[in-house]
């Protein structure tokens, strides 16, 4: 079980359509998509890598060489009906990450003369926070193309 940080209603034209844009705008993956390179795709016309699971499908977007950086984010699409959210989780490497710049402040606060270590900390962690805040607004915008596209080519 991961913790979701995100949980948004699904855009405009419903659950169903959003999730069929996505998959309609993902590369099919058969593996966990934590540990999964997403810059691997660069050039397909896909948005996203998905992977199909039991009770919801995942997708994270594929990124380009200067976003490898970036915090992955993994959307997940719940696949019963009573799911009516996207939620949002950051991927294992970025959830380890996070983790170690918490812990470390707390190291800074808990030893004495440690204030400089916490006060490093907390602006590598703000740093890292505003790297997950630029992910979710392209993962966002990601989100937004394919269901243009969807909506486009449905129209056509």
């Amino acid at each position: 079980m991961m913790i979701y940080f995100k949980k948004i209603e699904f855009p405009y034209p419903g659950k169903e359509q959003t999730e069929a844009a996505l998959r309609k705008a993902a590369i099919k993956r058969t593996t966990s998509l934590d540990f999964k390179s997403s810059s691997t795709a660069v050039g397909n016309k896909k948005l996203f890598m998905g992977l199909d699971e039991l009770n919801d499908t995942k997708f994270t977007r594929i990124r380009y060489f200067v976003e490898g950086y970036l915090p992955k984010i993994i959307i997940s699409v719940p696949k019963n009906d009573q799911g009516k959210l996207l939620k949002f989780r950051l991927s294992i490497v970025a959830t380890v990450v996070f983790c170690l710049l918490v812990l470390y402040i707390l190291t800074g606060l808990v030893f004495p003369n440690g204030s400089s270590i916490a006060t490093e900390g907390v602006t590598l962690l703000a740093f890292f926070i505003l790297l997950i805040l630029l992910e979710l607004k392209l993962t966002r915008s990601a989100i937004d193309k394919a269901i243009r596209q969807f909506a486009e080519n449905n129209a056509q």
